[in-house]
């Protein structure tokens, strides 16, 4: 879609941190696109990126950062249409000044697996390489495209840590990175995956990207089958349920690698992990993103506070 163009146009022209926050922006945006039928620039209609928009609020990111995002997508669009590649550019008719969260239960705004549905979706994965990925995301956290990311160099496995590279950009360079911890569970993965052979027994071809999670044509996994993968994996394992319907007549999923994320830091909250500890692990750059997990500590005192009031009748 020519987007390599425009970022090329965007370095020669601009500031390095416009630079990379379109970059970041337009490969999240091209990543998302992907699980359309779209074939060309002018297949990319409004409703396109009201959906992205309503994606990204769902995961949790910042009004202020989503419309950062917008504006960058609308530069990509008008440097196209300048050029006569598009018909018009579609972040035109979108409103980005008054935008909220998709009217779903707002109770199910974070939506995340209990531990009985999480060992559903494990029995379900027949295969070692999905196994490894979605506890991979159970036990750290990270977002799917941060995931798809990790190359096997990254992994400490003395300490069971990863060096994730940020999938949200942070102007501070010395948080580009941070570190996230797995389990002993995991760890049994990683043994048999790495130091057994089966990574490379799966690839079939040689081994040229060194990522962890790869495909069998010998190149890393896409975040859009990774979303896929959880998607079908949740249909076999009978806890997918569909939450609304997208402005483009789509269904959207309660389990979905989000889901996954969120359930990392859902069950964290509950069993009291300080709120910073929780922004580090997860990588927000804003700690109100944070916040919002919090509310499901509140329920749990409520509760515990409604159980054991004292019966006066």
């Amino acid at each position: 879609m020519f987007v390599d163009k425009f970022l090329s146009h965007t370095e020669s022209r601009k500031k390095p941190d416009t630079y990379k926050n379109r970059k970041v922006s337009l490969n999240q945006f091209t990543e998302y696109i992907d699980s359309y039928p779209i074939e060309t620039i002018n297949d990319v209609e409004s409703y396109h990126i009201e959906d992205w928009i309503d994606d990204l609020l769902l995961d949790g990111y910042a009004r202020r950062s989503i419309r950062s995002k917008v504006y960058d997508l609308s530069a990509y669009f008008a440097y196209a249409d300048n050029r006569n590649w598009v018909k018009q550019n579609p972040v035109d008719t979108v409103d980005i000044k008054d935008f909220k969260t998709p009217e779903i239960d707002k109770h199910t705004k974070i939506r995340y697996l209990s531990i009985e549905e999480f060992k559903k979706l494990l029995n379900v994965c027949h295969k070692l390489r999905d196994e490894l990925l979605v506890r991979l995301i159970w036990d750290t956290g990270v977002r799917a495209s941060e995931a798809v990311s990790i190359k096997i160099e990254d992994i400490d496995r003395d300490n069971k840590k990863i060096s994730v590279k940020n999938g949200k950009r942070s102007r501070d360079k010395d948080h580009e990175r941070r570190d996230v911890y797995y389990s002993n569970a995991l760890e049994g993965l990683l043994y048999r995956w790495i130091d057994r052979g089966e990574r490379l027994s799966y690839l079939g071809v040689e081994d040229k990207t060194g990522h962890l999670l790869v495909t069998k044509q010998g190149s890393r996994m896409a975040t859009t089958r990774v979303s896929k993968l959880v998607r079908e994996l949740a249909k076999d394992a009978e806890i997918q349920e569909v939450l609304y319907t997208d402005q483009s007549g789509r269904p959207r999923n309660k389990v979905t690698p989000h889901a996954l994320r969120h359930s990392f830091a859902v069950h964290r909250v509950k069993k009291g992990m300080p709120i910073a500890y929780l922004q580090d692990l997860m990588g927000h750059t804003e700690i109100e993103v944070t916040r919002d997990y919090l509310k499901f500590r509140e329920d749990d005192v409520r509760q515990a506070a409604e159980h054991y009031q004292p019966d006066l009748d």
